[in-house]
């Protein structure tokens, strides 16, 4: 998704408003009514449910970018609704959120941006879990064992380092890991920047 060019492309119509969440200053643009959400708040979660001990380990054979092509991210380029940025220890994270719906299931995607590469892409499937058994079989080679009976997550790595998380968490959600280190790096500076700042609750 090219949001820049996009956002170029519309002369007026968009608004700017700003947050202070976990003592960073995240920067909105939007179009009509804002629906904010909170990228900082999703990194940390992403941080904590990965180490999860219930959390089921499987094996990826085929890379990242093959497996979103084919299987697991909802096609095509999805105009932005809303774009958040901030900025971390001079990098630049820009974040692009975007519905659609496909099969009368509606999806939103967010996709995490590090100076201009993708660094991470959450997807909501709003189906009330019910379509993370087919995700999960799409991983796990025997998923009737009783090692994953009752499973409501799953991580799935790669031996380039990139990984996935799987999960149901009210809806069917979906994070790619392209980026681990860089991934990685943030979630660290969003700890130490939470440590010591509030939050902001009201847009300025």
């Amino acid at each position: 998704m090219d949001v820049l060019n996009y956002l170029s492309k519309l002369a007026t119509g968009y608004h700017t408003k700003s947050l202070r969440i976990s003592g960073i200053a995240v920067k909105y643009k939007f179009y009509g009514k804002p629906v904010p959400f909170d990228p900082i708040t999703m990194l940390k979660e992403l941080q904590f449910k990965s180490q999860d001990p219930k959390c089921h380990n499987v094996i990826l054979h085929e890379p990242l970018k093959d497996i979103a092509d084919s299987k697991l991210i909802i096609g095509g380029k999805l105009k932005p609704v809303i774009v958040a940025d901030f900025t971390i220890n001079d990098c630049q994270f820009k974040v692009v959120r975007a519905v659609t719906t496909q099969d009368k299931l509606r999806y939103s995607r967010y996709e995490f941006y590090a100076d201009g590469k993708i660094m991470a892409v959450f997807q909501r499937t709003y189906d009330y879990g019910k379509s993370f058994d087919s995700l999960m079989l799409g991983f796990v080679q025997n998923p009737d064992s009783p090692t994953f009976e009752g499973t409501s997550i799953f991580k799935g790595f790669h031996n380039s380092g990139q990984w996935i998380l799987g999960e149901v968490f009210g809806h069917t959600q979906l994070w790619l890991v392209f980026d681990p280190k860089k991934v990685e790096m943030v979630q660290q500076q969003i700890l130490l920047a939470s440590n010591v700042s509030s939050d902001q609750k009201h847009f300025q």
